[in-house]
């Protein structure tokens, strides 16, 4: 796949204890990444947090363009939006409660057609395309959040009985437990896609399926992923991060005080 064990492409075990392999910026990610990801008519620049667009990939086996690493829209076409017949190049068509709500078309920040997630996040239509039913469960971990009933659970690769537990226990502590107050850190507030969140560490506002997906997972979150849970009040993202943050300080995330 590349440039063997200590090189991009080499062999390696990531965060989570999956097998995984060496991007271009010797990152370790899993490997279906390179089954799913490689030459699906999408540029991998790290957007979405892999990097295959180098010669050791073959410039995403010719997704990216060049060196620059940036994708040709001109090359993507409708076949690929809806290469597994699903429907994804008109999300509507199929998926979701319709123009307004999950499933609806949207236009994502890098101006590509778009549907929303579960959060009513606006994600590009590809990844209806390569992530839905692809054994993986999108749970929020790689951006997209897939695990709700308008899509089946990620078509089955979500546990339906446990996403509802995990959101009833959720619902609980965010509002009761979390933060210091609407205004600040763990406080409610509303996400730019209108969804029901609260500020993280660096006083971002982020969707509550964060707080119960993302929290005490086993990675730390301290921005590599764009969320920042890497502070006392969020326990060092319940103890998944070591050492001091200098984001902020105080007691942690629904532990009471104790002198």
């Amino acid at each position: 796949m590349g440039a063997g064990e200590d090189g991009i492409g080499g062999d390696c075990e990531t965060e989570d204890g999956e097998d995984g392999f060496y991007d271009c910026e010797m990152q370790c990610i899993p490997d279906w990444m390179y089954t799913d990801w490689i030459g699906d008519d999408y540029c991998d620049d790290g957007t979405y947090g892999a990097y295959l667009y180098c010669e050791e990939f073959d410039w995403d086996e010719g997704d990216c363009d060049g060196s620059d690493g940036e994708s040709d829209e001109s090359d993507e076409s409708d076949e690929s939006d809806d290469s597994d017949g699903d429907g994804s190049g008109d999300v509507d068509a199929d998926v979701g409660a319709g123009e307004d709500g999950i499933g609806g078309d949207c236009e994502t920040e890098d101006g590509e057609d778009g549907f929303y997630d579960c959060e009513m996040q606006c994600i590009p239509d590809w990844m209806y395309a390569d992530w839905i039913g692809d054994d993986y469960c999108d749970d929020g971990t790689y951006g997209a959040y897939l695990y709700c009933e308008e899509f089946d659970w990620d078509d089955g690769d979500c546990d339906e009985s446990s996403e509802e537990s995990d959101d009833s226990e959720m619902e609980v502590d965010l509002d009761a437990d979390v933060g210091e107050g609407e205004e600040g850190i763990g406080g409610d507030c509303e996400t730019e896609e209108g969804g029901d969140g609260f500020y993280d560490c660096e006083m971002q506002c982020i969707a509550d399926a964060y707080y119960g997906a993302w929290l005490g997972d086993g990675v730390c979150d301290d921005g590599s992923w764009d969320v920042y849970f890497d502070c006392s009040e969020f326990g060092m993202d319940a103890g998944d991060c070591g050492g001091e943050s200098g984001s902020s300080s105080g007691g942690a995330v629904g532990e009471d005080t104790v002198d």
